[in-house]
Order: C-alpha cells, then sequence, then structure tokens
C-alpha cells in the first residue's frame, strides 16, 4: 500500500469503524466506543497536517503514526469475517479491538502532545529568524539607496496612514488556531514591509509567538 500522509489514513479508519459498525452488531458497542475515541483525537491529527504543511520535515513518528492507523483499519475490517456463532473469535477481536483504541489514545497523549509543543516552539523560533532576515534586508536595502555603513534596524515609523485595516486583518489571521502563518504579497511601493515591521512590533503578536 502507498505510503499515506496521516490524515488520509485517518479519514480511511474512520470510514472503516463507521462501515464495519452498522454491519457487524457484534462488535458495534467496541466499535462506537473507538469512533468516540478518534472523534475526540482527531483535531491532534488535523494539527499535524497543518504542521507538516508549515515545517519544512515531516514531524518524527509520522510513519509510526500512519501505521498505527492503518492497521487499524485492516484489524476493524477484519471484524467483518467473524461469524456470529464463534464466540471465541468475536471475545478475541473485541479483546483487539479495546487494547488498539487504549494503544492508540496513549499514544496521542504522550507521543503526539510531545511532538506538537515542539513544533510549535520550532515556528515561534522561525518568525524570529524571519524577522531578523527581513532586518539585515531593509539594512541592505537602505545602504543602497545612499546611507553610509550599516544602518540599524529601522523603527516603526512614528505615522502610518492607511494600514489600520490592513493590520487588523492580518493580525486576526495570525492569532487564528488554524493560521499559523500567513503570506504578505503585494506590488512594490504598497508597504509590505511597514505592514510587517507593524505586526513584528505588536504586542500581541509577539506574545503570541513568543518575539523577543
Amino acid at each position: 500500500m502507498a505510503e499515506l500522509l496521516g490524515g488520509a489514513a485517518f479519514d480511511l479508519l474512520m470510514k472503516a469503524v463507521s462501515d464495519v459498525a452498522l454491519t457487524v452488531a457484534s462488535f458495534r458497542s467496541e466499535l462506537n466506543h473507538l469512533k468516540g475515541t478518534l472523534t475526540s483525537i482527531k483535531p491532534f491529527v488535523e494539527d499535524i497536517e497543518k504542521l507538516n504543511g508549515v515545517l519544512d520535515y515531516r514531524q518524527e513518528g509520522a510513519e509510526t503514526l500512519n501505521n498505527r492507523f492503518e492497521q487499524g483499519e485492516k484489524l476493524v475490517r477484519e471484524c467483518l469475517k467473524i461469524k456470529r456463532w464463534n464466540p471465541i473469535q468475536k471475545y478475541l477481536y473485541a479483546k483487539k479491538l479495546k487494547e488498539f483504541e487504549s494503544s492508540l489514545l496513549w499514544y496521542f497523549q504522550i507521543n503526539v502532545q510531545a511532538e506538537l509543543a515542539r513544533d510549535g516552539k520550532n515556528i515561534s523560533v522561525g518568525v524570529n529568524f524571519l524577522q531578523e532576515k527581513m532586518d539585515k534586508v531593509i539594512s541592505i536595502q537602505n545602504n543602497a539607496s545612499g546611507f553610509s555603513g550599516w544602518c540599524g534596524v529601522p523603527e516603526v515609523p512614528d505615522f502610518v496612514v492607511g494600514l489600520d485595516v490592513l493590520l487588523q486583518e492580518m493580525k486576526a489571521m495570525l492569532l487564528k488556531d488554524e493560521v499559523p502563518i500567513v503570506v504578505l504579497s503585494a506590488p512594490d511601493g504598497y508597504g509590505k514591509t511597514t505592514l510587517a515591521k507593524l505586526l513584528c512590533n505588536d504586542d500581541e503578536i509577539r506574545d503570541s509567538f513568543k518575539i523577543s
């Protein structure tokens, strides 16, 4: 089977649980309980997908997580083959379903939350790095414009016209939980640098992204 991203493998597992729960009454209780657990961890899976899209590397343990989802889907679909008149097999597979649910819940409580916390710090570090890089670019541009020597980091202008609405919109986007990064794009002379400086010096943004 081709390797799936965590979200895709998770969706296949959730679909298998829903389908088999409707088809096989003898495992309905265990599968409905598993479905509830999957619903509770879905936000974490979505966070992992978003972080993977922002960071330049896949999270460590992503392959392990995919394997867990794929193994879970396989286990759930095997329940379709268990006959009602085979109580031993029913007992064994009911136990396997409970063990899978427990191991998955434990993995998310320990490993995944630790990785999300780590990658959240990496995003904060990335914001600081981008700010430093932007400051250097601005200084180089100032030098090329006729300033002598290495200029200090330019402060936010005391009087800025026409950016209040854009600033508030950008802040609202950045402070949303589901938007860890926003791309600022516009033609030259439209105030991208000034708006970026305003954002980087905004108290709410600095506190949220731990900008020193």
